[in-house]
């Protein structure tokens, strides 16, 4: 369960920055001084936050209820 909580943790920040990298973009587009050089930054730390929620989504589809404590099957017996 810590490894779900940690993962959900990075992809959270990961999505917020995202959204702040977006917002700090459009304000600087709408005021007519997003520069070619920010515009180039910004990109770059879009790809390295799309990549943080990629690995994320890797390890999410790794686990398993079979391998996460929190997620035990119930046995239920079969009806003769």
């Amino acid at each position: 369960m810590t490894t779900a909580i940690a993962l959900t943790g990075v992809a959270v920040s990961a999505q917020r920055q995202l959204h702040a990298i977006a917002c700090m973009e459009r304000s600087l587009l709408q005021r007519g001084v997003l520069s070619d050089a920010a515009a180039d930054a910004f990109n770059r730390y879009r790809a390295v936050q799309q990549s943080r929620l990629a690995v994320c989504a890797e390890h999410f589809a790794a686990l398993s209820p079979a391998n996460d404590g929190a997620f035990t099957p119930i046995q239920k017996p079969e009806p003769a």
